[in-house]
């Protein structure tokens, strides 16, 4: 079938779904072709009826509101690929900020350097941090079981298995002494969460998104539990939600770590604490 033909149809059946139908038909005709989607309308080429038919079902998954990573099986973070499914929270923009901040640090070390990636969910922040940092051996921890299959994968796919130790543990439990804790961890409010987009609440793991009643337990037990974590030199980097620095500050503040700062995002955003022990 000609590929024009198709990305016409399928772009204006989902239309009457999605905004971003034009650039949500794009995105999955050359992740099933391998084709740039605008050369191939040009040149009117043809495409097989298998990927025209790949392409129709995945459309049919985005009309039922499903989130195209989890349509697609993959997305891109820091430049890289990792394989995302609803046991995984999908990989943001929002937390790139956190991932250079500690592979800047880390570089203008320039010492071996061991990290934690705490609540890592597909392991997208550990392991771009392990392909950035040649002297970074990192640890990735979920309390799911899925999650750390998944961040296994990952780490074999980008080529870091050897720095990159997956395991499960409940927070801090199972966790050995770091140079470097980074963490995502769930910082929304427990009410907000029904508010959220449907793609978010009706697919995304609750659980990796559940931050309590105030959206601040993890902080509290992170602030609790990592000093007997962190190395004499150890620094924490954790993201944040938009307008929760102040209380994050005040609970480290409260458990005594010093050189408490924050990290803006590209959209000029409270985005990222860090601090000392």
């Amino acid at each position: 079938m000609n590929a024009k033909t198709v990305i016409l149809n399928e772009t204006k059946r989902l239309a009457q779904f999605s905004n971003e139908a034009k650039a949500e038909i794009r995105i999955l005709f050359e992740f099933v072709t391998g084709k740039d989607a605008v050369v191939s309308m040009l040149e009117e080429s043809d495409i097989s009826d298998c990927e025209v038919q790949t392409i129709k079902n995945a459309v049919d998954r985005l009309l039922k509101g499903e989130p195209i990573q989890y349509v697609m099986g993959t997305w891109s973070f820091m430049g890289n690929d990792f394989i995302v499914t609803p046991d995984v929270l999908i990989p943001r923009a929002d937390t790139e900020i956190l991932c250079e901040s500690v592979i800047r640090y880390i570089n203008e070390k320039n010492i071996v350097t061991r990290v934690l990636d705490l609540c890592s969910g597909s392991g997208c922040i550990g392991i771009s941090i392990a392909k950035s940092c040649e002297k970074a051996y990192v640890d990735c921890t979920d309390i799911s079981l899925s999650a750390v299959e998944i961040i296994k994968k990952n780490a074999q796919q980008n080529g870091v298995l050897k720095r990159v130790n997956a395991f499960c543990s409940d927070m801090l439990e199972k966790c050995a002494t770091y140079d470097i804790i980074a963490s995502n961890p769930p910082y929304i409010p427990s009410d907000d969460i029904d508010t959220l987009d449907d793609k978010v609440r009706l697919f995304e793991p609750r659980t990796a998104l559940d931050g309590g009643s105030d959206g601040l337990d993890f902080y509290r037990i992170i602030a609790k539990n990592a000093r007997k974590h962190l190395s004499d030199d150890g620094i924490l980097f954790m993201e944040i939600g938009f307008d929760e620095r102040l209380a994050v500050t005040d609970i480290f503040k409260a458990h005594g770590y010093s050189d408490i700062a924050c990290i803006k995002d590209y959209s000029g955003n409270d985005r990222v604490i860090t601090c000392r022990v």
